[in-house]
């Protein structure tokens, strides 16, 4: 994947309230790899991507890429 813009993003919600979107009624399948470099699919796979850094309780750097963009098309997040 080739990421093309860098974003900053901070998120200040607890992981507990991701995982109660990913599980609430009518929402899609997701999977999620734990290992670094690993894989994920969010929405039914609308959403796919890799873990780039994984620092436990720090930080996580994902590449993201959207079904409706250009394949050549991704973006790193940052969660901390």
């Amino acid at each position: 994947m080739k990421a093309d813009q860098h974003q900053g993003l901070r998120h200040d919600h607890p992981p507990e309230h991701g995982a109660a979107l990913l599980a609430a009624a009518g929402a899609k399948p997701t999977a999620i790899s734990t290992e670094l470099g690993g894989s994920f699919t969010l929405f039914g796979g609308y959403i796919t991507g890799r873990h780039i850094e994984m620092l436990p309780n720090e930080r996580l750097v994902q590449a993201w890429r959207a079904g409706s963009w250009k394949a050549e098309n991704s973006r790193l997040l940052a969660f901390i």
